[in-house]
């Protein structure tokens, strides 16, 4: 019964305040660019879904959102860059769904030298209970390459929202007087009228004294043939540094893969350098160009068969080993049948990749017992197993070899300890779970060794502030002492 009480409490506080799902939709991309001393530097742009967060009233009557977000840059196990902050939505005096249509934007710049990179994003939604709350990470893996003499060079594409000149200078402020606001839904474009992209160019002066050409085109994904319609040349004459735009329209292309290319040709017609971007255009006028109809729902048929309710859960399931394009692409799927069609090619691409990720199913009879089984054990008050904590680093990263439950340890909180001997090149990763509401079984993650999880140096003294005074423990003595390491069955590295 106590639960139950709970339960209806908690949804009419939400009732009140919350306009956005629990399931906290965000996008993250970065490029590369370099300043005017030849120094490269990484522009992480951070793109939070506003109808998918919680809108609470502040001191002014009006309602605003706002996400804790941890931005990192890791170079093999060193921390080159960290940053926690929140980001808040705009104020607002209307929350109903049709007024929050639009996304809020970080951008953070970090310098960098030449290197591999891996970036890593958590967000969570401030507004949300301490029940309610979950961390939701992406990573992204990052090269610098050592800077060219005496050559020219340019920066990655970057996709944009808006063009206009600087008034004044803001976090979107670039080199010339202009903001570029960025277009960040990790390369996906469903029903967008125009494509618009931007590239730094750099020592254009040290390729001639004359003038030169970037070209920009679109093609589909493994064709080399080039369209007049999707292809824009701009002249340019030699500079230290320029810039150069360009807009497509891409209403009309039918979904699919493209590659978004800038060249840079010289007076001669000689192609001295070019880079590419991948992106994925979807138009719900017009047919995606996969497998055919007939073939999808023969295959379907065959090796799952599920009914229209069935298959519509199961595709909600595939969020924790999907990438952000099929997590936008999933968003417009309207019928069975593209359902059928996404599900049986999201399987399918699985199946022939030759490399996946170590941990990653390739079959969905894999991935399937995992959903299964989280759904069996982790299920809370809350939500079903697979979406909980643990169901997603069950989903995500499979079975772990070793699992310590502690449901009743009167010195500390409720809590899991799952071990994994390895994940991909890492050795020795755990996950910690906690359950400090003792009411929902929602064992909400707490802290990981694993690179692009959340960390947290402090858990074993937020497991014990149970029944001690959190801010007098030495969490660096707890973390050091082994004797304190055994009581916790932390066998890990310090």
């Amino acid at each position: 019964m106590k639960k139950v009480f709970f339960f209806a409490f908690l949804f009419t506080e939400l009732a009140a305040f919350s306009q956005g799902s629990n399931e906290l939709n965000f996008y993250f991309e970065h490029c590369t660019f370099s300043d005017l001393n030849g120094k490269s530097f990484i522009e992480i742009y951070l793109s939070v879904d506003a109808t998918t967060v919680t809108y609470t009233a502040n001191e002014s009557g009006r309602f605003q959102a706002s996400v804790n977000a941890i931005v990192k840059v890791q170079k093999d196990s060193a921390i080159i860059f960290a940053d926690k902050f929140n980001l808040f939505s705009p104020e607002m005096t209307d929350t109903s769904r049709e007024q929050r249509q639009f996304n809020f934007l970080d951008l953070k710049r970090v310098m960098l030298e030449p290197g591999n990179y891996l970036i890593s994003v958590s967000l969570k939604d401030n507004n949300l209970p301490d029940s309610l709350q979950v961390n939701y990470t992406a990573l992204r893996e990052c090269i610098i390459a050592p800077a060219e003499k005496d050559k020219i060079s340019f920066s990655d594409i970057e996709l944009y929202s808006k063009y206009q000149l600087t008034t004044s200078k803001n976090i979107f402020s670039k080199p010339g007087g202009i903001d570029i606001i960025p277009y960040v839904t990790n390369s996906s474009l469903i029903d967008e009228d125009t494509l618009n992209a931007y590239i730094e160019l750099y020592h254009s002066d040290r390729l001639t004294d004359k003038y030169y050409f970037v070209v920009f085109s679109i093609q589909q994904s493994g064709s080399d043939q080039k369209s007049e319609a999707f292809t824009k040349t701009i002249r340019k004459m030699p500079k230290g540094f320029d810039i150069a735009v360009a807009t497509f329209a891409v209403n009309s292309l039918a979904s699919n893969s493209y590659v978004l290319t800038a060249e840079i040709i010289d007076s001669k017609n000689q192609l001295i350098k070019a880079i590419n971007r991948k992106i994925y255009i979807y138009n719900t006028g017009t047919e995606a160009d996969f497998t055919s109809s007939a073939e999808v729902s023969e295959l379907y048929s065959k090796l799952y068969g599920y009914d229209a309710a069935t298959l519509e859960y199961y595709i909600k399931t595939l969020r924790h080993v999907s990438s952000q394009t099929e997590l936008s692409f999933v968003k417009v799927l309207s019928t069975d049948q593209e359902r059928q069609n996404y599900f049986v090619n999201f399987w399918r691409k699985r199946a022939e990749e030759q490399q996946p990720f170590p941990y990653n199913p390739k079959t969905w009879t894999d991935y399937k017992y995992r959903i299964d089984y989280a759904n069996q054990k982790f299920r809370s008050a809350l939500r079903d197993g697979y979406a909980t904590d643990r169901g997603r680093v069950m989903a995500q990263y499979g079975p772990p070899n070793d699992i310590q439950s502690f449901p009743s340890d009167n010195n500390k909180y409720p809590y899991e300890l799952w071990t994994y001997n390895k994940l991909g090149v890492q050795p020795g990763v755990i996950f910690v779970f906690w359950d400090p509401d003792l009411t929902t079984n929602e064992y909400r993650l707490l802290h990981s060794t694993k690179y692009g999880e959340p960390n947290n140096p402090r858990w074993r003294v937020d497991l014990v502030q149970r029944i001690m005074d959190a801010p007098n423990i030495d969490a660096d003595q707890m973390n050091n002492d082994p004797a304190f390491r055994r009581e916790f069955w932390d066998q890990t590295p310090k």
